[in-house]
């Protein structure tokens, strides 16, 4: 697996405010590193496995 396609963990302070996101339920746009944009609501970060999620 290369270095840029392996899971990088979320920075704390990126964390922080995915968090206060969630609890308010903000509209995000979250750009992707291969370009593709995502839009939607944060309704909450979950970890499995080691690995961060935003729902």
């Amino acid at each position: 697996m290369s270095t840029d396609t392996e899971y990088q963990p979320i920075n704390c302070d990126d964390y922080e405010y995915l968090e206060i996101a969630c609890q308010r339920q903000l509209k995000l746009q979250i750009a992707l590193n291969d370009g593709v944009n995502i839009e939607g609501q944060a309704n909450d970060l979950l970890l499995r496995k080691k690995v961060e999620y935003l729902i």
